[in-house]
């Protein structure tokens, strides 16, 4: 082999050997569809504009970064409010990028009221591990004296469901549908390497039973 064709092929090795390698990276770490929700939506773009998010999913709006100055790097984007049932519903996924964790909010804001529930899913990338937390409902959040305050008392949520003309079993069901048949839905419309039926390997811990 003489020496021009044998650089050539050492050029085209070092120009694929990295594509290779970041690929090689990019399957082994995804295990699900959380997994692979983080790395595709979080773009590395550090050599030319920083950090940038995808706006792969048409029903989010744009992405706010919070850089590590303001207590933690992350970054969060929003649904668009005409992809969910009813205008006091806000729906984001968040990045905490300095924990490797993906958090999926979904809230109901009661503003004549000053109260709200929260709804919470929180996936962490080292462990596999999908949390979904108890369901937290909120009082006097927007009087400039006071802070949230979480009501726990039995009865007293009870009074909040039918103040709300809400039940336990409706709020259960919202938590599923939040992430479940809206996010994930949402996101096999453009993916198609996991699927409602295959959401890949990782352990599941409910906190609302």
């Amino acid at each position: 082999m003489n020496k021009k064709k044998f650089y050539k092929i050492l050029i085209v090795v070092i120009l694929i050997a990295p594509m290779l390698f970041l690929g090689f990276r990019y399957v082994t770490r995804i295990r699900n569809v959380f997994d692979e929700i983080y790395y595709d939506l979080n773009v590395y773009n550090n050599w030319f504009h920083g950090r940038t998010f995808s706006h792969s999913l048409p029903q989010i709006e744009g992405f706010d970064y919070w850089p590590w100055d303001m207590g933690g790097e992350a970054a969060d984007g929003f649904y668009s409010i005409r992809y969910l049932i009813h205008e006091n519903q806000n729906l984001s996924i968040v990045f905490h990028l300095d924990k490797e964790e993906l958090e999926f909010n979904f809230r109901i804001d009661f503003p004549e009221t000053n109260e709200r529930i929260h709804m919470n899913y929180l996936y962490s990338l080292s462990s596999k591990v999908l949390l979904r937390r108890s369901i937290r409902i909120f009082s006097s959040l927007y009087r400039d004296d006071d802070f949230p305050t979480q009501i726990i008392n039995e009865d007293d949520i009870q009074d909040f469901l039918e103040r709300h003309y809400l039940t336990m079993e409706e709020l259960q069901h919202l938590y599923h549908w939040f992430l479940f048949d809206r996010i994930l839905v949402d996101w096999f419309d453009i993916s198609t390497r996991f699927s409602s039926n295959h959401l890949g390997r990782f352990t599941f811990i409910d906190e609302t039973n």
